[in-house]
């Protein structure tokens, strides 16, 4: 019964994933299997046996099973797996394609897992046989310890005048009873390095490593013997195909290195036509197998110690010159401005860092969870195509080119190298910056948008872009969204004199709500990319080009962080909104107050300020205004009580949550951020408050007029006071007068 249940789950797993017609014969040959050993039961037990097990796989295909078809019917054994639908019928797609390779070259999926029958080793009578599938191989030969490791001891022979099918038939029919009774513990497995690979377009961004090892000379002690165990094996192959390919890089050797026991079958769309002949490299050496109680041959290695430790040092020396991947070398030149958020900024914000909706750039790209505008995006990039070929006779061919132009630019401003071919990358760029441009054309009503287009007439798309777009992880340089832009700008005069800032500033204001008056300065503002234009038009435009890098020459005292509004607030300083600044981040003290614009704080600024202040603690050249903001909100907001006391002084206008909640998000924005307090723009803001707090005259003033003026009935009590005691003092003169006269 245990042979029934596996070929019953195995039928399962074929019609589950696949839904091809083969489970059924699968199906077919496990009740088959189920007959057969039930034979040697008696035969009541052999009905018994059969009637149940065609009872449960006729139950187990009626309620499990779909039927064959086009793999849809698991959609209703698990209604779940339908919002999975795109990728499971890629899947299935993939599987139909290799199906019909394997039907059609290896004459079916049976035939083909069983090719252990014919390849490898196998045991005849003149001794062991190994035959490797090689085509395109020029040489091929056996290297191990059975031949002191020399590569021209078994060199294997070429079997070019032997059909495939022939030969498989014949070694099949050959050794099949030796094969039954050959002990496979005596043979370890066998490393073989495949000189197949997809060919790939040379590019000068990935580095590339040898496929091979060249291990240093060693000196052996071999013990003759009259027969030697088959310790370890390795098949070295010299092909056309590996001599005109590039070397394998680091990765795709890893991934050889970990699979040395599996063949990789060459595919007809990686590998010339005319190399694809039946060939079959085989070595007939006799090798006799020796009793695995006998002990191997004792054999010794002259200077093992120095030989080991060079190959140490020679991996060393490779690692030396190994460029980093995770965070490249130019993750600290100015030029490099898209980066990938540092894991303790992510522990504590979260998943402000990733798109939601849609992807922008090479780090979220395919992610699954935003495959749904990966369709809208080459809809708009249609539309544009179709626009500008009308009216400029633009090709795709010219968008690609405009952005090959400025590749290795691109490149540049990833902090990780991307490993994506030339014209994969192009791509993504040519499709990302259509897609935003054409959006923003569309808000802006420079084209005109279709009515049941869902990304403008759907309202919960459009809040979802404002935050993609801004996220330091969800990037393209700026200049190739400019240089797509000039390509595509039109010939009307909307068009015409509107510049790119000007149309990403119209289509963030609709949840900024700037005035026109503001936006109007920056219609030729350059940045690195979208965020970094919003977060440059919020700067005081006298720190607009300021970097906060430190000047040994000029020399500041630094202050110290602030305290609460609550502590702030006993020593008698105050807070007051101040209207009409230019942005929301510059903040004054004057007289004893904390003068502060009104800022919004909502889901679009929450992930704004926190992605502002990741992009500045990542850039090197990047002023640290955001950064130095969170830190003073951070100083001033510990608690909620806080938090309503600014809210009562229309500081914080909360749409994020609970006084609690908005607490705690400023908490975690100025957490664990680096700067310089000396260079800060809001050095001197703090030296000043810190001065103010620690007057006593100050301290007992406010503490005066705290305790006896910070309500009518206390006003009341201490004015009442204040009369009884002046009544008793008048009182008292007059009786000292009176006394006096007499």
């Amino acid at each position: 019964m245990y042979s029934t249940k596996k070929e019953a789950a195995r039928t399962f797993l074929l019609h589950c994933v696949h839904g091809d017609v083969d489970a059924q014969k699968a199906e077919t040959e496990g009740q088959e299997q189920t007959s057969a050993l039930s034979t040697s039961v008696g035969e009541s037990n052999k009905a018994n046996t059969a009637s149940m097990s065609e009872s449960v796989d006729q139950k187990v295909v009626q309620r499990r099973i779909p039927p064959p078809g086009d793999g849809k019917k698991i959609y209703d054994i698990d209604p779940m797996l339908k919002s999975y639908d795109g990728h499971l019928d890629y899947r299935y797609g993939q599987y139909i394609k290799l199906r019909e390779e394997i039907d059609k070259n290896e004459g079916g999926l049976e035939a083909f897992s069983r090719g252990y029958e014919i390849f490898g080793f196998t045991r005849s009578d003149t001794g062991i046989t190994y035959r490797e599938w090689a085509p395109g191989a020029k040489a091929a030969s056996l290297i191990g310890d059975f031949n002191n490791w020399n590569s021209k001891a078994d060199v294997m022979t070429r079997d070019e005048d032997s059909d495939e099918t022939e030969s498989l038939e014949k070694v099949r029919g050959q050794g099949e009873e030796d094969k039954e009774e050959e002990d496979k513990e005596q043979c370890s497995p066998v490393s073989v390095l495949d000189p197949l690979e997809e060919e790939e377009e040379e590019e000068d961004h990935h580095q590339r490593e040898p496929d091979h090892i060249n291990l240093p000379p060693c000196s052996f002690e071999v013990v003759q013997r009259e027969s030697l165990p088959l310790k370890n094996t390795h098949l070295t192959l010299k092909s056309e195909i590996m001599m005109d390919q590039p070397p394998l890089c680091d990765d795709q050797l890893d991934h050889k290195n970990k699979n040395t026991n599996h063949k990789d079958y060459a595919s007809p769309k990686t590998t010339p036509q005319h190399l694809f002949n039946n060939i079959i490299f085989t070595n007939s050496t006799p090798i006799k197998m020796v009793d695995t109680a006998e002990p191997p041959p004792k054999v010794s290695i002259h200077d093992g110690g120095e030989s080991l430790l060079k190959i140490r040092i020679d991996s060393m020396h490779k690692k030396l010159k190994e460029p980093p991947r995770l965070l490249s070398s130019a993750a600290g030149k100015p030029s490099c401005s898209i980066f990938r958020v540092p894991q303790s900024m992510i522990d504590c914000n979260g998943r402000c860092y990733e798109p939601r909706v849609v992807s922008i750039g090479p780090y979220h790209r395919g992610h699954t969870h935003l495959q749904m505008m990966e369709e809208h995006k080459w809809h708009y990039l249609d539309a544009l195509l179709t626009r500008t070929h009308q009216t400029k006779s633009l090709t795709l061919e010219d968008y690609m080119k405009t952005v090959k132009s400025v590749e290795d630019e691109a490149r540049e401003c990833y902090s990780e190298r991307i490993h994506m071919k030339s014209d994969e990358f192009n791509e993504m760029m040519v499709l990302d910056g259509c897609f935003i441009l054409e959006l923003f054309r569309k808000v802006s009503q420079l084209v005109p948008f279709q009515q049941d287009d869902p990304i403008v007439a759907m309202a919960w798309v459009l809040p979802f872009f404002y935050r993609d777009f801004l996220r330091i992880e969800n990037q393209i340089p700026f200049f190739v969204l400019e240089s797509l832009f000039r390509l595509t700008r039109g010939d009307d005069e909307k068009e015409t004199n509107a510049s790119l800032p000007s149309l990403a500033f119209a289509f963030f204001n609709n949840t900024m709500h700037r005035t026109h008056q503001d936006l109007a300065r920056f219609k030729d503002l350059k940045s690195k990319h979208l965020l970094d234009l919003v977060r440059s038009s919020l700067l005081p435009e006298s720190e607009l080009h300021a970097r906060s890098v430190t000047n040994p020459g000029k020399k500041k005292v630094p202050s110290n962080i602030i305290h609460s509004i609550s502590k702030l607030r006993r020593a008698g300083i105050k807070i007051r909104e101040l209207k009409d600044a230019e942005s929301f981040i510059v903040v004054r003290f004057r007289h004893g107050a904390i003068e502060m614009p009104s800022i919004t704080v909502d889901d679009f600024m929450s992930s704004f300020l926190q992605n502002c202040v990741a992009y500045e603690q990542c850039h090197v050249a990047c002023s640290k205004h955001f950064t130095t903001y969170a830190t003073l909100l951070d100083c001033l907001m510990n608690t909620y009580k806080d938090v309503e006391y600014l809210c009562d002084q229309n500081i914080i206008e909360n749409y994020f949550g609970t006084e609690a909640e908005v607490a705690g998000f400023v908490n975690s924005l100025g957490r664990d951020v680096a700067f310089d307090m000396a260079d800060c723009y809001l050095n001197d803001l703090f030296k000043d408050v810190n001065e103010y707090y620690k007057s006593s005259w100050h301290v007992e003033w406010a503490s005066f007029k705290y305790t006896y003026f910070s309500s009518p009935w206390s006003f009341v009590s201490a004015l009442a006071a204040f009369v009884l005691l002046i009544l008793s003092i008048v009182q008292t003169i007059f009786t000292i007068f009176q006394a006096y006269q007499r």
